[in-house]
């Protein structure tokens, strides 16, 4: 059996937002995956836009992007 695709769904999101982007994804059993390589959430490819509404309806991202000062 062939595992789905997964698509990384933002990046640069802060730690906070982080985990409460993960708490979201997992109680909508998207089941979320970090990359190991560049720490950013992951969601099945198919499910990509709906999980981006998702955390939108919940206010996230919350905080601004930091990018380099």
């Amino acid at each position: 059996m062939k595992a789905p695709a997964y698509r990384p769904l933002t990046m640069m999101l802060p730690e906070a937002d982080k985990q409460l982007a993960m708490e979201t994804l997992k109680g909508a059993d998207f089941k979320p995956e970090i990359d190991a390589n560049s720490g950013q959430i992951m969601v099945p490819a198919t499910r990509y836009h709906e999980a981006r509404m998702l955390l939108s309806s919940k206010g996230l991202p919350r905080t601004e992007t930091q990018g380099m000062d």
